[in-house]
């Protein structure tokens, strides 16, 4: 923390800091722990990192040709799939596409509302 002064918050958030770090460094002496770094090569960070974008760009792939379409049912329809296909990967615990899918599904709608007020 950088300050001319420690407040009174910042006091407290030290002392807790301090606490649980006295707790963690009495219970590793106690089991024999000798805390380590997590050691990966940078490689394997990298390449995960470029897995995961690819594969959320695969999320939303099937649907870019019916995105573009200006018919309202076509949409809404599309809306409905991504719904279902965004509860199914929440339900699998896959997080990352269900918001990707929760994403594109809002832009959909978004797109929904535009094109139907641009009817009236």
């Amino acid at each position: 923390m950088y300050a001319d002064t420690v407040t009174d918050s910042m006091q407290r958030a030290i002392d807790e800091t301090g606490r649980r770090r006295e707790i963690q460094t009495n219970y590793n002496a106690e089991h024999n722990i000798t805390p380590t770094s997590i050691s990966k090569d940078i490689l394997d960070i990298i390449e995960r990192e470029y897995r995961s974008d690819d594969m959320l760009a695969d999320y939303v792939a099937d649907y870019k040709t019916a995105y573009k379409s200006a018919n309202i049912e076509t949409l809404k329809k599309l809306s409905t799939t991504i719904k279902d296909d965004m509860l199914a990967a929440a339900e699998n615990m896959e997080f990352e596409k269900a918001a990707v899918l929760r994403d594109q599904m809002m832009e959909i709608e978004n797109k929904i509302l535009l094109l139907g007020k641009a009817k009236k």
